[in-house]
């Protein structure tokens, strides 16, 4: 069930009108980059899942997620086209953290939970393609209800977000990266493994509403895949991706995935065509970008029917702020009877942040890194009322972790050719959106 509703304006107003309420999200797109023609917003929803630990809880969390056949707000198709604008309604909205299905999770106390759910009855949509909105709902009252708050909700204030100025607390020192860095060396040196994805961790206390926090993280550069999930108790998750862990369309039945590796600071002045080319003579980029498509590759395969495995695309070079980054997409036709349970299951954590062999890159990324990831590299998204799915990979992700402090986490991937300076350097340049918008 669909109704318009030009008068709320866009997803960033109806977003700023419902930011003091309870259970907000907002998936925000960006209709100038690949991936990004939807934004959706809602609040307050029915039903909530979450786990503290990883492992056996969070997977039993997850068996049940797609659109019961059984269920009338199914075939009553909010997202089709003789209901309504077509495009694919989120039911359920959260995130699984990197640890979500680690059967030895880290310590993480203080932090977020390994994985949040929300199941939403209503949302406000946002097609930045033809400039409208409209709410989908399960039922009529369901939207009513959500415009309702919506429309006595206060206007978004104009401008500089107020209140997001921070101090930095504490980071991972570059020696220790640089250490961790050299260590991962002598591992792929003896053939442990082939890559590894290392990062470190950036600790801020900041004033103000984390919402205002995200604005201006999001002012700093358009991405498709933005979010803003608010947990309570303080507590939420504000997210600048770009890459797709996994996009699964429930009525054409293709899974994708879009890997991105290689990344290359963009002076202003420069073409992205020389980007490209830069990036593609540069051999540790290069290998880097090869060694994560064929692990995407091979992580589709286990899901995949037999002989549709595809590289749609390869290193393509696009920008996103002052960052460029090769991306790549691989696809295939999941077997039949496979569920998004049963996808994530397979293919989780997302094998660009990781490494190869996966098991051992896991392995090597608890034992070096000195803090939890938490929800940082793991996947942000939605599981559909077709029963179809798309999840970012939580990069450029900031955890509000409640008594005004926020976390933010960056990385890179190690390969036999890896400079540990460099690879420093790089860190660096991904934290730039989060100290920015801090101010710091």
């Amino acid at each position: 069930m669909w109704f318009e509703s030009a008068e709320f304006g866009d997803a960033l107003q109806v977003a700023g009108r419902l930011q003091r309420e309870e259970g907000l999200a907002w998936l925000d797109g960006c209709d100038d980059l690949g991936g990004g023609r939807w934004s959706f917003v809602g609040c307050d929803p029915v039903e909530r899942r979450q786990c503290s630990e990883g492992g056996a809880e969070c997977l039993a969390l997850l068996t049940d997620l797609e659109c019961s056949r059984r269920e009338k707000p199914c075939s009553e198709k909010p997202y089709s086209e003789d209901a309504g604008p077509g495009c694919p309604v989120p039911r359920w909205v959260g995130y699984l953290g990197f640890d979500a299905f680690s059967s030895s999770p880290t310590e993480r106390s203080g932090k977020l939970p390994s994985l949040w759910l929300g199941r939403y009855d209503a949302l406000f949509v946002w097609d930045h393609h033809d400039q409208r909105g409209w709410l989908a709902g399960e039922t009529g009252d369901a939207c009513t209800r959500l415009g309702v708050k919506i429309s006595k909700g206060p206007s978004l204030l104009t401008g500089d977000s107020q209140g997001a100025a921070g101090e930095l607390l504490e980071a991972t020192p570059q020696d220790l990266h640089r250490g961790a860095i050299g260590n991962a060396l002598e591992r792929i040196q003896r053939g442990d493994l082939y890559q590894v994805n290392l990062a470190r961790r950036w600790l801020a206390q900041y004033s103000g509403h984390s919402f205002d926090l995200y604005r201006r993280m999001r002012a700093v550069g358009a991405v498709p895949l933005g979010a803003y999930l608010d947990l309570g108790r303080e507590q939420a998750v504000l997210s600048r991706s770009m890459e797709t862990f996994l996009r699964w369309d429930g009525a054409t039945g293709k899974l994708s995935t879009g890997p991105i590796k290689g990344t290359l600071e963009l002076q202003p002045g420069t073409a992205l065509g020389e980007a490209k080319a830069r990036l593609l003579n540069d051999p540790k980029e290069h290998a880097e970008h090869v060694m994560v498509v064929d692990l995407m590759r091979n992580d589709l395969g286990r899901v995949a029917q037999p002989g549709t495995v595809q590289v749609e695309k390869f290193f393509e070079v696009e920008p996103y702020g002052h960052l460029a980054h090769a991306v790549s997409t691989v696809s295939c036709t999941p077997r039949e009877g496979s569920t998004p349970a049963s996808i994530l299951m397979e293919m989780f954590p997302p094998g660009s942040v990781t490494g190869t062999p996966k098991v051992s890159a896991v392995r090597t990324i608890q034992e070096l890194e000195t803090v939890p990831r938490g929800v940082f590299t793991g996947a942000i998204g939605y599981v559909d009322h077709l029963g179809g799915m798309h999840w970012s990979v939580a990069i450029r992700t900031a955890q509000a972790l409640g008594a005004g402090q926020v976390e933010f986490h960056a990385g890179g991937g190690i390969v036999a050719g890896s400079d540990p300076a460099k690879e420093v350097a790089e860190t660096e340049l991904k934290a730039h959106v989060f100290l920015r918008a801090l101010r710091i």
